[in-house]
């Protein structure tokens, strides 16, 4: 999905919870389209555009980085990234999950999140 997608989904219809990406490209990769500019922090212009629009959706931020590189050169690492996010969307914003397939605590820190929301984490109890 794409930063344009994505603010068109929500436009047409208010998901439960969201589950995002925070490294989007600008446009949907098609057969004669890349995708456009890779936008590093496309989760937060899709956050604003849901503050700006009025979208309440609890959302969890899910990425595979461990730190963000700037226009300025600057380099955000996910701890203050978390806190940013916390600051700006107070009302949207539930954590941070650093994705990495090697290991299981972002499956575990996800079903937490998931069960304190009163999600059933889909396994028989």
């Amino acid at each position: 999905m794409s930063v344009n997608s994505a603010l068109d989904a929500l436009d047409d219809s208010l998901p439960d919870l969201l589950l995002l990406d925070m490294s989007l490209p600008t446009f949907d990769v098609g057969e004669n389209e890349a995708g456009g500019r890779p936008q590093g922090f496309g989760g937060v212009e899709i956050l604003r555009h849901m503050t700006h629009a009025g979208i309440r959706c609890p959302t969890i931020v899910i990425t595979g980085y461990e730190a963000f590189p700037t226009a300025a050169g600057k380099t955000v690492e996910l701890s203050e990234l978390r806190d940013n996010l916390s600051n700006e969307f107070p009302d949207l914003f539930l954590g941070v999950l650093h994705f990495n397939s090697t290991y299981d605590e972002w499956k575990i820190a996800l079903e937490k999140t998931l069960v304190g929301l009163g999600l059933n984490s889909g396994e028989s109890q």
